[in-house]
């Protein structure tokens, strides 16, 4: 993922909103990398919260992002390993809406985005208490490279979890379930949903430069 994600105020958002049962998130355009986004997780109760936190997981002593590592994203290859994300990914799972990503590579720019839907990356929340302030932090989990990706992002894929399945979705953001082999056959890199994938102008500019290429879902 190369870092920059969409939250538009439009349909697909709605129907994402009512899919996750959360308050409308505020409209921000273009997210990047240590600034404020929105998140989602259940409560010790269970009851859904829409909270703000730092899109950069790692944050120094002074409650800013850390920016000798670059822990925006967390790779699933390392969740149980990472001495940062293994203790996260058991007990403080959520969810970072969107209505769009953008990814490069070789020069040229890609905005995908759900048909009909927004999207709902799946990531790890953090908290830390720094002079009697809570600060939040998270991160967008990302998987192995998708093949139909291939001349769009080859590395990587951010995880996009379905929201239709809802029973996936509470077991997702609920902090008493700590086994988290339920979730392996999300992290393999295969789409659990279609997307579009719109060639655009450069990295922050979404001027649509071409026809779209649609993604298909199960593959």
């Amino acid at each position: 993922m190369c870092g920059a994600f969409i939250l538009n105020e439009n349909a697909a958002l709605a129907k994402l909103v009512e899919s996750l049962n959360i308050p409308v998130p505020s409209a921000r355009g273009i997210l990047l990398p240590t600034q404020p986004i929105h998140v989602v997780r259940d409560d010790k109760q269970g009851d859904r919260c829409l909270l703000e936190a730092r899109w950069w997981l790692l944050l120094g002593k002074d409650g800013k992002p850390d920016q000798r590592y670059a822990t925006f994203n967390s790779r699933s290859t390392k969740l149980h390993t990472s001495p940062l994300t293994k203790g996260l990914y058991t007990h403080s799972r959520c969810i970072i809406p969107a209505t769009g990503f953008i990814e490069g590579q070789d020069g040229h720019y890609h905005m995908l985005e759900r048909p009909d839907q927004g999207i709902a990356f799946g990531g790890l929340l953090r908290e830390i208490e720094i002079d009697g302030k809570t600060h939040r932090s998270a991160s967008i989990i990302t998987c192995p490279g998708n093949a139909q990706l291939d001349t769009i992002h080859r590395k990587s894929i951010p995880l996009l979890l379905p929201v239709e399945n809802t029973e996936l979705i509470d077991d997702w953001l609920s902090p008493a379930l700590t086994d988290t082999q339920r979730f392996d056959h999300l992290l393999d890199g295969s789409l659990h949903h279609a997307l579009d994938a719109y060639p655009i102008q450069g990295a922050r500019d979404l001027t649509v430069s071409g026809k779209y290429k649609r993604l298909q879902a199960g593959a």
